[in-house]
């Protein structure tokens, strides 16, 4: 399978996949069945972005293009596992999604090695997929019922889905944006930073957490509010030369999306802070985490899924997709 033809897959699976989780989150914000609605934003990740992205950043290697296979098996899996009671049934189903994120990282450490690490760009387009196979197996640690550190199941779960959006995600769209700029002095000004600000900004949200530490879970939110605004900068820019009406209509909603989705994670890590209550955990995955997954993820993968799209059909004047396709 060529890469061209893997992304035409993963497009049918994440077209697939959406129709599902629009069913599992109308449901779930029904309060109907057995989701509620954080269940129902993590599934858009397997359904849907992690398909996308693999789409957009490319899919070269074997242990890519094998995950890419067992992609709808594994996200189906994960919805099955959400449907049971924690444990080791709930588990074995979530491993099912491990076993695509692993082949996933793999394939980003095999790129790594041969040479991605030398660029910001290849660097967030294939270290994305480590987090997200961290956040597989906090997954896993959820269905099995299982409380590393004494966390309550609720705290479990989020840190599998901040791994997901995050961790996974939010790196996959900045290589993907540099990867569809133009080089230009304010591209090597920001791209550096934004990666290094949202790389440590969710290890001082880990290592908070585990310490439950509110001052570094802040620092770390700072942190990825900071990177949040800088790939606003960087997206903003490269829209000005995407050749597709969808990709330039689609990429400033998701920008919109991602600035009030990081102004409410700002408030919420300063209320923390001082031990207010202004924003809870539930108010959060109301507001949020709509705003995060709908919005800013699958706006800004579906922007630049279009653009490659029009790349390659020949309407971006024959030219073939260029440097975001770096990662797998």
């Amino acid at each position: 399978m060529t890469s061209r033809t893997v992304a035409i897959y993963t497009d049918r699976v994440a077209a697939g996949g959406f129709t599902v989780w629009v069913a599992l989150a109308a449901t779930a914000a029904a309060g109907l069945g057995p989701l509620n609605v954080v269940e129902a934003v993590f599934l858009v990740a397997p359904l849907v972005l992690i398909p996308l992205c693999l789409a957009v950043l490319g899919a070269t290697t074997r242990p890519s293009r094998i995950a890419a296979l067992l992609m709808p098996v594994g996200a189906g899996m994960s919805v099955c596992s959400l449907w049971l009671e924690a444990g080791k049934p709930a588990a074995f189903l979530a491993g099912g999604w491990v076993l695509v994120c692993a082949l996933l990282a793999a394939a980003g450490v095999l790129r790594l090695f041969r040479g991605e690490f030398r660029s910001v760009q290849g660097i967030c387009s294939n270290a994305c997929f480590l987090f997200l196979l961290a956040g597989s197996v906090w997954f896993t640690l959820h269905r099995a019922g299982v409380a590393p550190f004494g966390y309550p199941p609720t705290t479990v779960f989020l840190a599998a889905v901040h791994f997901h959006f995050s961790g996974c995600v939010f790196p996959a769209v900045l290589g993907a944006t540099l990867g569809l700029s133009p080089r230009t002095a304010g591209r090597k000004l920001l791209s550096a930073p934004a990666a290094v600000a949202m790389l440590a900004g969710l290890a001082l949200l880990v290592a908070g957490n585990v310490r439950r530490a509110p001052e570094i879970k802040s620092a770390g939110a700072t942190l990825l509010v900071a990177a949040a605004f800088a790939l606003a900068v960087l997206a903003l820019s490269a829209r000005a030369h995407l050749r597709t009406s969808a990709a330039r209509l689609l990429l400033p909603l998701s920008v919109a999306a991602l600035l009030a989705g990081m102004s409410l994670v700002a408030v919420f890590a300063v209320s923390e802070l001082l031990g207010r209550t202004w924003l809870g955990v539930p108010e959060m995955a109301m507001t949020h985490g709509p705003l995060n997954a709908a919005g800013f993820a699958l706006c800004a993968l579906l922007a630049f899924r279009f653009e490659l799209r029009g790349q390659e059909s020949g309407t971006s004047g024959g030219e073939a997709a260029n440097g975001s396709r770096t990662a797998g």
